[in-house]
């Protein structure tokens, strides 16, 4: 073998390494966009991060939409919503008030969703808590102050506590536990009594509901955050995971909307 051929050798094989650790780099990629993903096999416990046996990071896929299947929204009821209680199409957003791309989709999609779809009466957009507790030891304790800030206040003001903690994510998606007084900060801005809140707030007193809202959204598939399902007057619905942008609700409502 000639010293020409071996220099071609060792180059093709460098080539062909540098190729697979640009696919392996583009895999990983692909799979971390659009989704907060843990695999939960039970709600974590009231008060306190997940730690069962049975919860373990898992691979993230890319956002997919999946079949079509019945969703209850009696269950849904009495959740903070936005837009007309009758509109033809309800989507139901599983999320995370730590979940960085859940505060993507927020400042990508929702905004738009809200003027063509909740403000024209074609959608109801309703709000459940879906806490990745183990990796997100901030979401419930969140999830808790933003349902203090919808029952001691308004509909309205969840949705301002709501915007506040996503305009700023960086402040509660961090790995400790933050200072507590900056969801009295939000729920003051949202216009809640703030002695009614700190009152509320301490106690604690929707953590079964957050548990229930994750719950929920287990028996329905919901893997992380976030995840929406669209659901017409009979039901049925289509699953959509992840930040997806806001081309893929358009089409997908407007296919449903006929």
């Amino acid at each position: 073998m000639t010293e020409k051929t071996i220099l071609i050798l060792a180059i093709a094989v460098v080539i062909s390494s540098l190729m697979l650790s640009v696919a392996v780099w583009s895999a990983g990629t692909t799979i971390s966009t659009g989704l907060s993903k843990i695999q939960l096999t039970a709600a974590a416990p009231s008060g306190g991060s997940g730690s069962g046996s049975g919860q373990q990071l898992q691979p993230t896929p890319a956002p997919t939409a999946a079949a079509p299947t019945k969703f209850d929204l009696s269950a849904a009821a009495d959740k903070p919503f936005l837009g007309k209680a009758d509109a033809p199409l309800t989507v139901v957003e599983f999320s995370d008030l730590q979940c960085p791309f859940c505060a993507r989709f927020y400042s990508d999609s929702e905004g738009q969703l809200i003027k063509n779809y909740v403000d024209t009466g074609k959608i109801k957009f309703i709000y459940m808590h879906f806490p990745l507790d183990q990796i997100h030891p901030n979401a419930r304790p969140a999830a808790n102050a933003a349902l203090c800030a919808f029952r001691v206040g308004s509909n309205a003001a969840f949705w301002k506590f709501h915007n506040a903690v996503y305009d700023n994510i960086d402040v509660i998606n961090v790995g400790t536990l933050v200072n507590e007084s900056i969801y009295a900060t939000y729920a003051k801005s949202a216009g809640v009594d703030a002695a009614k809140f700190a009152d509320c707030f301490a106690k604690k007193p929707y953590d079964a509901e957050v548990t229930s809202d994750q719950n929920l959204g287990l028996s329905y598939g919901v893997q992380g955050t976030p995840t929406f399902f669209i659901v017409d007057k009979s039901g049925k619905s289509t699953q959509l995971v992840g930040a997806q942008p806001y081309s893929v609700f358009q089409q997908t409502l407007d296919a449903q909307l006929g």
